[in-house]
């Protein structure tokens, strides 16, 4: 791939699975990792790592799927990730950023459970 996966990251249980999730998969496909932190307004102005850096960090500002699917389009995505809140009705249920997303994204998303954290990754790789 040697593209981009764009991943939304907060606190939540659901989220610690997604990066999970995205940072394997970088790792699989040799990609580079977005992490989008989805705040009310800018506490600073935006900070970014260096361009070499396997991880690149980005804030959101105002709704949260129109800010992440722009991310996502500014950064050429291949991929978007996010994490499905909690539990077994949260993998029923998506939340309403992952179906947002799943409508608008200019790319494909993924929806994590946050039951993947720490399941080894399938296929014998990390």
């Amino acid at each position: 791939m040697n593209g981009t996966i764009v991943c939304v990251a907060d606190a939540s249980e659901g989220s610690n699975a997604a990066v999970e999730v995205a940072r394997r998969l970088a790792g699989r496909f040799e990609a580079r990792i977005v992490l989008v932190t989805i705040a009310a307004a800018p506490p600073f102005p935006e900070a970014r790592n260096g361009s070499g850096s396997e991880e690149d960090h980005r804030s959101a500002f105002g709704d949260p799927a129109e800010s992440v699917a722009t991310i996502a389009a500014d950064e050429a995505a291949d991929l978007i990730v996010v994490g499905a809140r909690g539990g077994r009705l949260g993998r029923t249920l998506q939340s309403s950023l992952a179906r947002e997303l799943a409508q608008t994204a200019p790319c494909p998303v993924v929806v994590v459970p946050p039951e993947v954290a720490g399941r080894p990754a399938q296929g014998g790789t990390t």
